[in-house]
């Protein structure tokens, strides 16, 4: 498998030997990385009715395997419930964080950023799972 960080580097230091330039590979646009990946809630499903302590699930997807989520996390509304490793991307959620009622739960991405060593750009934002939390007994 061809690696081309490396080969950009060897011509880098053979231009820089022999008086020559070389330019640094294209990075990739936030547009790009956001269609390299995806993610959807898998838990819980659409129009459930939720109490207490919750399980999350999500399904990430890439179709770039060299494409670094820097960090996920899920969402209640623009409130954020949980932030997980993209590799096991579920969590516990205690819905008694917010209101009873109707509430959107999305999945959201980040990119990493090489230099900074932190997560960057906001990359995806799931489609929603409407839920309603209902913990109060009325």
């Amino acid at each position: 498998m061809l690696n081309h960080r490396a080969v950009w580097m060897a011509a880098a230091a053979f231009a820089a030997a022999f008086g020559g330039v070389v330019a640094a590979p294209a990075q990739q646009s936030d547009k790009t990385k956001a269609a390299l990946a995806s993610a959807r809630i898998t838990q819980p499903a659409e129009g459930a009715v939720l109490k207490g302590i919750v399980t999350l699930k999500a399904d990430l997807q890439r179709s770039d395997r060299h494409l670094i989520i820097g960090s996920m996390a899920f969402y209640a509304g623009e409130q954020k419930v949980a932030e997980v490793c993209p590799g096991a991307p579920q969590a516990k959620w205690d819905t008694r964080q917010v209101p009873d009622g109707p509430c959107a739960l999305t999945v959201r991405l980040w990119d990493f950023d090489r230099k900074t060593r932190k997560a960057a750009n906001l990359i995806h934002v799931s489609k929603p799972v409407r839920v309603t939390v209902r913990n109060c007994e009325h």
